[in-house]
């Protein structure tokens, strides 16, 4: 027998971070602008401020055309790059050219403009106070809560697709996924299904871009792919929208009381 019942739910988000290697190639495209060689020359730096070791990778990128290159680390986290003729860079006097490197768990960057008049090279050191610093998953959702107020059952309800912001609060990109949770309460339990029925509810995600809804399921299944961080040199974009819809049992056996729920996001290093 189907019971009407009024009830009020409120839905809390939770962030939870876990860590996974990614690895990121990059390559050239065009050939390089510049008259002749132009190096870009620097030191690298740990945390701790000790010289990170010889042969790891280090990335510049060109911000006005995006193409990049790599070389490695020598001698006292030393390294040195041709960004000029001939080095698929495509660099005019002027560019900015963006390094970063990662080591052991740790990320930095830092700019430096090429200046073509008088000179061959730049310098450009992630050190002090763009030394690298520990790699941060850390992700946020605005608003965090979503109070349903009273509803029945067999009845939904939803918000609009740009309700919740994520957010990419750390430095590095990331991958994020999603899962909901089954409701339990005085040893009754309604189940989190693909459909509504008996005892069975319904929670969906839909992201602002998207044109329809997507279940989220008691296991992580995937919500955003290679979420960029808050870079001051590029703009990535480091959120995203989303909304939320609930969908009530059509029946149950029993009068819940009030009752919440919780869906949880997963970083993950992209």
């Amino acid at each position: 027998m189907k019971i009407r019942i009024r009830q009020q739910l409120t839905i809390f988000i939770i962030i939870f971070l876990i860590i996974a290697p990614a690895f990121i190639y990059y390559s050239p495209t065009v050939k390089g602008d510049l008259s002749g060689p132009y190096n870009i020359y620097g030191y690298i730096d740990n945390s701790t401020n000790q010289d990170i070791p010889s042969g790891v990778t280090v990335t510049l990128t060109n911000t006005r055309n995006s193409n990049s290159l790599t070389t490695t680390t020598g001698a006292q986290g030393s390294y040195y790059k041709n960004v000029g003729l001939d080095s698929g860079m495509d660099c005019l006097d002027g560019d900015t050219i963006v390094v970063n490197c990662s080591y052991s768990n740790e990320v930095g960057e830092n700019s430096t403009t090429i200046d073509e008049v008088g000179s061959t090279y730049s310098w450009c050191n992630l050190t002090g106070g763009t030394k690298l610093e520990p790699e941060s998953l850390s992700i946020s959702a605005t608003p965090a809560t979503w109070n349903q107020g009273n509803l029945y059952l067999g009845t939904s309800n939803a918000t609009s697709a740009t309700y919740f912001n994520l957010t990419n609060d750390g430095n590095i990109a990331i991958n994020v996924r999603i899962h909901g949770e089954n409701i339990t309460y005085n040893g009754n339990t309604w189940y989190l299904n693909s459909s509504a029925g008996y005892n069975g509810f319904v929670f969906q995600y839909n992201k602002s871009q998207d044109s329809s809804w997507t279940n989220i399921n008691v296991t992580n299944s995937t919500f955003v792919e290679d979420l960029k961080y808050n870079s001051q040199y590029f703009s990535y974009t480091y959120w995203q929208e989303f909304g939320l819809k609930l969908i009530l049992p059509t029946s149950s056996t029993y009068d819940p009381p009030q009752l919440s729920v919780n869906i949880t996001f997963w970083s993950i290093k992209a």
